[in-house]
């Protein structure tokens, strides 16, 4: 299992000589006009995919579609307007991209933001009822919608859930972030064990300290990274990866949580495969 999580690697890692890694697969973006969405979408339309990127703002998307072209990319993006928090936006954004690519094959939920840091007593409910919306809710509106429009219906598909090492651990100060995250690992974990039998492979990824927007850095803190370096951790999950829990029929995971520094870092160790964590609990084991 070892050499073929390293044969990936290495397949991931070559110069681009051979086909494009998604050449044809049509893939959905949600959030995809800037930061970490628009590096997504770019990184797959530049691997031959047929890119579909969604957001609120036509301006942002526009943007987005030209830098794809200016780059060259094999096929032009498409771009639907779409508010993720509202069913009938989302169910008449897919509709129209999936009459137009004909279905999909990885849908990428990426949409999200923060909170204002403070103390828990302090937080807004409002503004927690608000993030939950955001960053969870439009993960089940969206992903019911691909499922129902394509992937059930195609018997296979891959989504990724954009989550957070705030998914894993409590941080201070950002509690209405942190059990957003916490929400989307379990959704993600659920539909994991729903899908399975359908050939949907449902993970999620951590995409580190990116500078964006949304999460604005520090200049010069260590540790910050580009959205474009999640590329490497990014196939690698898309693609299969290996020797995670929750190995499916085709040789893909399936209810996983990769996050892309621990990635590197077994990639540096030779063992990239270990990076691969079950998002269930393992089953409790009392030692004498």
């Amino acid at each position: 299992m070892k050499s073929a999580a390293l044969a990936l690697l290495a397949a991931l890692l070559a110069p681009r000589v051979a086909a494009l890694r998604l050449d044809g697969q049509r893939v959905v973006v949600t959030g995809g006009g800037r930061g970490i969405g628009k590096a997504l979408a770019l990184l797959c339309a530049e691997e031959g995919a047929h890119v579909a990127i969604l957001a609120r703002s036509r301006e942002e998307l526009a943007a987005v579609v030209d830098e794809a072209a200016a780059r060259g990319v094999p096929t032009p993006l498409r771009m639907y307007t779409a508010d993720v928090t509202d069913e009938a936006s989302v169910e008449a954004a897919v509709a129209a991209l999936v009459d137009e690519m004909g279905g999909v094959d990885i849908l990428l939920n990426n949409a999200g933001n923060s909170c204002r840091k403070g103390p828990l007593h302090e937080q807004s409910v409002a503004d927690f009822r608000s993030l939950l919306d955001l960053n969870v809710v439009s993960v089940l509106i969206v992903s019911s919608a691909v499922m129902r429009h394509a992937m059930l219906r195609q018997g296979k598909g891959a989504i990724i859930n954009i989550s957070s090492r705030a998914g894993k651990v409590g941080l201070p100060n950002m509690a209405p972030y942190v059990a957003s995250k916490f929400a989307v690992e379990g959704l993600t974990a659920t539909l994991a064990a729903e899908a399975r039998e359908h050939g949907i492979r449902v993970n999620s990824l951590s995409p580190g300290m990116v500078d964006t927007r949304s999460f604005p850095k520090a200049p010069g803190r260590p540790g910050v990274r580009t959205a474009e370096s999640i590329r490497d951790g990014l196939f690698f999950l898309l693609l299969g990866g290996e020797g995670g829990a929750g190995d499916t029929a085709d040789g893909g995971v399936s209810g996983v949580y990769l996050h892309v520094d621990e990635f590197d870092e077994a990639v540096a160790a030779g063992r990239p495969e270990t990076a691969l964590k079950s998002i269930d609990e393992r089953p409790f084991e009392c030692v004498a």
